[in-house]
């Protein structure tokens, strides 16, 4: 799995450090298999090995032996069955042939003194076999090769003769098959690079474009969500439990009076705000449970932060879909929204969609700016908590002190909650009784006020001033008795939120609020793009 991981990235050098520790003899055959046929398909393939086995050691071509000090022993092709190593080390003088059938790997370290049975008491031949090698004709032949090899590669790449001098051995790198044998095939490089050192049509350091990149990881994500069900699935279920107890709060309200009207309010906002928060707060930590994935991958430039940015925001539009059609029917039916029309039904449906999506790149950004899931958590909330209390609902923007009128309209609250109010009581035409509906003949001074209007206006009264009363009738002729049963004035539903609760909300910015929270996410995925790309929150 190890490998495939980084072969998903197409590298043309793969670094193995002892691929075959803790494994047994058959797995550790497979796996230095697969590698072999890795290295034929024209990638580099340098790996470590620790006491391998004949089998395992005839898959090698070459060979970099050291011994202790890190000085080289040995560095060219094994051959088959080993035997140009074999023989190089036999023409050292004093060393013991290979017996046949034994291995070859424990062989050359026993010759050398670093087997595993190595005993500094042991009468060997006193050779430097690192000095040996300095001095030998492989030695010469490989400088020989590596020479000719930087002056093909400088010679395809414009550098002189010259200039190579002055290099030293330093290379530009390898963007030719003819440079090097070790050649990334597989790779049309000359897609990424140009032979004559200009830059070309693309300069990706990617194998794939931006969008195939971000369709590969959007549907990864979407599998990993759909194979995450105690996340996405018991996220669902929390949510639809919060609607049911609000829908069971307000089920078949009417409009009455005050209370029945600030009650509505009270649902609509906190069903759009509090279920959008805990989407926000369980969201956080699921999402730092990949962060180490991610940052491993993208060190091997596997995928862009962009592609991996877009991927994470939109991996959740299918889950908000499902939420919003199985939560809001049962908020609003149950609770005898606005249904005079469809268009407050479609709006509600619309902004609850886009709170969500909002809420979704608030909790990334979060997880990409904290270090932990607990300082994002806490942090996130208490600016939304924040954020809330400026929105209008709880202090009206007339009470707010000049200073903290900034955080009104900053807030995204404010712009969801006038959108959603102003369409739930646009036309709606109830008569609610202020102040409370119930009997006010317990007040005297108000039944004192009520008979001065009644000797100014006569018979006109109850048209000049409409009212609620406990049989919906005034009788003139007995202005007392009448008072008895008198419960509060008459204003309109509408008249009452919109001209007065909320009445810095326009029912002419409701698709202007809409355009906020679309804007609001953008910038949202934005900052989240640029703390990725310039916060790396690794310990090591």
């Amino acid at each position: 799995l190890t490998l495939g991981v980084e072969l998903v990235a197409n590298p043309s050098i793969i670094f193995c450090d002892e691929p075959t520790s803790g494994l047994d003899a058959r797995a550790a055959a497979i796996v230095m298999r697969v590698l072999w046929k890795v290295a034929r398909s024209g990638r580099t393939v340098v790996c470590t090995i620790h006491q391998p086995s004949t089998v395992i050691f005839n898959f090698f071509d070459d060979l970099l032996l050291l011994k202790r000090g890190g000085e080289v022993v040995f560095f060219g092709e094994l051959g088959k069955g080993s035997k140009k190593m074999i023989d190089y080390l036999q023409s050292v003088p004093n060393v013991k042939p290979c017996p046949k059938g034994f291995n070859p790997a424990t062989w050359m370290l026993e010759v050398i003194g670093a087997g595993t049975g190595a005993d500094e008491s042991v009468d060997r031949p006193k050779v430097n076999f690192a000095q040996v090698y300095a001095n030998s004709d492989l030695k010469r032949r490989n400088d020989d090769a590596l020479e000719t090899k930087l002056l093909e590669l400088n010679s395809l790449n414009g550098v002189s003769k010259e200039s190579h001098n002055l290099l030293g051995m330093r290379s530009p790198g390898i963007t030719s098959s003819l440079a090097s044998p070790y050649y990334h095939a597989n790779a049309d490089m000359t897609e990424y690079t140009s032979l004559e050192g200009n830059a070309s049509k693309s300069e990706s350091i990617y194998v794939r474009s931006q969008w195939e990149q971000f369709k590969a990881l959007l549907r990864r994500n979407l599998q990993t969500y759909w194979r995450s069900p105690e996340f996405s699935l018991n996220r669902l279920i929390v949510v639809m439990i919060f609607t049911t107890i609000f829908a069971c709060f307000f089920f078949r309200s009417q409009l009455r009076d005050v209370a029945d009207i600030e009650g509505r309010i009270v649902n609509i906002f906190f069903f759009s705000s509090l279920t959008c928060i805990y989407n926000l707060y369980t969201l956080v930590p699921f999402a730092l449970s990949r962060r180490a994935l991610y940052y491993r991958e993208r060190a091997q430039n596997m995928y862009s932060v962009w592609a991996f940015n877009w991927a994470e925001g939109l991996v959740e539009m299918p889950w908000i879909f499902v939420q919003v059609a199985t939560t809001v029917p049962l908020i609003y039916f149950m609770t005898n929204l606005n249904m005079d029309t469809w268009f407050p039904l479609a709006y509600f449906f619309a902004c609850i969609t886009l709170i969500l999506w909002l809420m979704t790149s608030f909790g990334l950004f979060a997880a990409s700016l904290f270090p932990d899931a607990l300082a994002a958590q806490l942090a996130a909330v208490g600016s939304l908590i924040t954020l809330m209390v400026f929105c209008g609902i709880m202090v009206p923007k007339q009470n707010l002190p000049w200073p903290y009128l900034p955080m009104y309209y900053a807030s995204f609250f404010k712009y969801s909650s006038e959108g959603l109010m102003t369409t739930q009581f646009h036309g709606i035409s109830d008569e609610i009784c202020l102040p409370s509906g119930r009997p006010i003949v317990e007040e005297p001074w108000i039944i004192e006020k009520m008979l001065d209007l009644i000797r100014h206006f006569r018979p006109d009264f109850p048209q000049h001033l409409p009212i609620c009363s406990t049989n919906g009738r005034f009788d003139i002729a007995h202005p007392i008795a009448a008072l008895k049963n008198i419960t509060g004035i008459k204003i309109a539903a509408e008249k009452f939120v919109l001209d007065d609760f909320a009445r810095d909300y326009e029912y002419d910015n409701r698709f202007l609020d809409l355009g906020v929270l679309l804007v609001w996410i953008l910038v949202l995925r934005a900052l989240t793009f640029i703390v990725m790309l310039n916060i790396n929150h690794q310990k090591r």
